[in-house]
């Protein structure tokens, strides 16, 4: 059930000015996506200044602007999270407060979908869940309440709201209490029913549909101030979020508290302020903070740097953008930031160059394996092509792993994607080297990435493909089929599927798997190919040879494709055009020179001079003098 998500962590220690001031928040809003099937909020992104803004008021607590990190749309990315979520955690400064607030899109998952809990999207998120570039809310609150009880002083509030306007259910949601060591947290839950099948968002949204966020902040400033102590408990927010209008809230909404100290007070009531809502309801009280992607505190201790220092910081800037993390290229971002840790005056962003260069090295991977997700022409022809080593991805994952420490909450995550490329590496040098004994070790990758991430399907998937090329053709099916249970919508298993039922003769199922490939992906030129050669066993020559052309449009890399477009021409008595065909293919890769010698569809061609030329260029052994 795709949803629109927040998810708010708050202050809960002392208002008191002289706490606030060490109180750290990061503040995440997302209302663009790179997958644009994800349904995005436009308000997200608004919601999420305006709440950065809020925290730098007196009723917000008065946070200091170089105390606030925060990341919207394309900073957004799950890399950059993860970064700011270890800033947020870090202990230098020790703060009193630890706020994190996401608004975003996200997907409710129920016991029937292999386990209960919500999947938060980043802008670099794959609409499908289970390809391993989601955050899940349980990770996150478990990363927060381990942390609160064993090593902060600061306690910790979380809140979740979403909805789902494009799904219809009875309810929606699942409930925590007395998590914790000490007993102290627990959960509450409000929810909406989902609205009756046909009626849709915009129904809503031309009703005056609005953010949970708004209430949020309101109730905060004071509306939620039921008991009249002039303080906002968590019990307060999540009365007065209940109390409002839900049909003006987003359909199927829900909001979830959490807090590991339910005694504590969420804010102080400013009555300066709170008259003011009173008389003029819920509008705009704060201006957004548009700019906080470089910290103010970085900027000034930077200024403040000999010429000598800026410059180095500077190259290292430059060489993350240009992408050039890691050895054996010169003045790499991984060497530079080393540099800068010798500079005893940037001791004091150390924390931030590292988890720069980390969600930087992350971002690069993950667009890498996006592509493939995407099932991208250009990432499918790299692939083909392996023109350039996926190792360096590996490499990237790794020296990231290290960066942001053993113990993070996407640890395990990044493991299995280091492992998928180094096995994804070794499968292609077995095929570029026509060196089957990579195979097994690629095998051994793909099982260990699997033993972490057992729902990623890209990782079925790339098992699957190992197994075929080892002919294990069962154990291939078996993967490609788990690829799809996990991840529905996404192309390339039906296509690898179908390729299977081509090899084995069954047309049907060739029929079936591709036509799925293609609905899931238009534009996935694999999928038209293997239509083609249904069709061609149906001796439905046309037919064939428009899917044919289809795929070489598509940007098909497979030399197979090419060729069989040589055999139709051929039949047509299309000598020439035939020729040009099997050029095509051999320059994609076509090396079988025992097939192209027996086929009956090209022994017309046997007797041309640019097919002579074409045998001595590619199979110069094979010439009779």
């Amino acid at each position: 059930m795709k949803s629109l998500f927040f998810f708010i962590s708050l202050f809960l220690s002392s208002v008191s000015s002289a706490q606030s001031r060490t109180a750290k928040a990061l503040v995440v809003g997302i209302s663009q996506y790179q997958d644009t099937s994800l349904h995005a909020f436009s308000a997200a992104r608004r919601d999420a200044e305006e709440y950065a803004a809020f925290l730098q008021s007196p009723s917000g607590g008065s946070i200091e602007r170089d105390q606030i990190l925060l990341l919207t749309d394309e900073e957004a990315t799950l890399a950059g999270f993860m970064a700011g979520l270890e800033w947020l955690m870090s202990e230098k400064p020790i703060p009193s407060t630890r706020l994190l607030y996401f608004a975003g899109s996200a997907l409710y998952m129920t016991p029937g979908q292999k386990k209960e809990d919500v999947l938060m999207f980043f802008n670099d998120s794959p609409a499908t869940p289970f390809q391993g570039n989601t955050c899940s809310l349980k990770g996150i609150k478990k990363r927060l309440e381990k942390q609160g009880e064993t090593i902060l002083s600061s306690p910790v509030f979380l809140a979740v709201s979403f909805k789902s306007p494009f799904e219809k259910s009875d309810s929606l949601g699942f409930e925590w209490k007395g998590t914790g060591k000490t007993k102290r947290s627990s959960w509450l839950k409000w929810s909406q029913t989902m609205p009756d099948a046909g009626l849709s968002s915009s129904a809503f949204s031309s009703k005056g549909q609005k953010s949970i966020s708004s209430d949020l902040v309101t109730g905060l400033l004071g509306l939620a101030d039921y008991d009249g102590n002039r303080m906002v408990s968590g019990p307060e927010i999540f009365r007065h979020i209940s109390n409002q209008s839900s049909f003006y809230y987003p359909p199927g909404a829900c909001l979830y508290l959490s807090v590991t100290d339910k005694e504590k007070n969420l804010s102080k009531v400013d009555e300066r302020i709170l008259n003011e809502l009173e008389q003029r309801g819920n509008n705009e009280l704060f201006p957004p903070i548009v700019q906080l992607e470089s910290m103010p505190a970085e900027e000034r201790l930077l200024q403040k740097s000999a010429p000598v220092t800026r410059r180095l910081y500077e190259d290292f800037i430059l060489a993350i953008k240009v992408k050039n993390f890691l050895p054996p290229r010169e003045r790499n971002a991984a060497a530079l930031y080393d540099s800068l840790l010798l500079v005893p005056e940037l001791l004091p962003i150390a924390g931030y160059l590292r988890r720069r260069l980390a969600a930087a090295m992350l971002d690069d991977t993950q667009q890498a394996l996006n592509a493939y997700l995407n099932t991208s022409a250009n990432e499918l022809a790299r692939r083909q092509k392996y023109t350039e080593p996926y190792k360096r991805y590996a490499q990237q994952l790794q020296k990231a792993n290290e960066l942001l420490g053993k113990q993070h909450m996407m640890s395990n995550t990044l493991e299995a994607k280091r492992l998928y490329f180094e096995g994804l590496e070794l499968r292609l040098r077995s095929l570029a080297e026509k060196d089957s004994s990579w195979l097994s070790e690629a095998m051994e990758k793909q099982r260990a990435a699997l033993h972490l991430e057992p729902e990623a399907a890209y990782i079925h998937n790339e098992l699957g493909v190992v197994c075929i090329n080892k002919n294990d053709t069962a154990e291939a099916k078996k993967q490609f089929l788990e690829a799809i249970e996990y991840s529905p919508t996404w192309s390339i298993p039906y296509n690898n599927l179908s390729i299977l039922a081509l090899n084995a003769g069954d047309w049907q199922a060739a029929n079936y798997y591709g036509i799925e490939a293609i609905r899931h992906a238009p534009y996935n030129p694999g999928g038209y190919a293997n239509l083609g050669v249904v069709y061609a066993e149906k001796k439905d020559w046309a037919q064939a040879e428009t899917l044919f052309r289809r795929a070489v449009r598509l940007g098909a890399e497979r030399p197979v494709v090419y060729y069989n477009l040589a055999c139709l021409e051929a039949k047509k008595a299309e000598k020439g055009m035939a020729i040009d065909w099997l050029l095509q293919a051999h320059e994609k890769g076509w090396d079988d020179f025992d097939i192209l010698n027996n086929d009956e569809d090209l022994v017309s061609l046997h007797a041309l001079s640019e097919w002579k030329a074409m045998v001595r260029k590619y199979y110069p052994d094979k010439v009779k003098e």
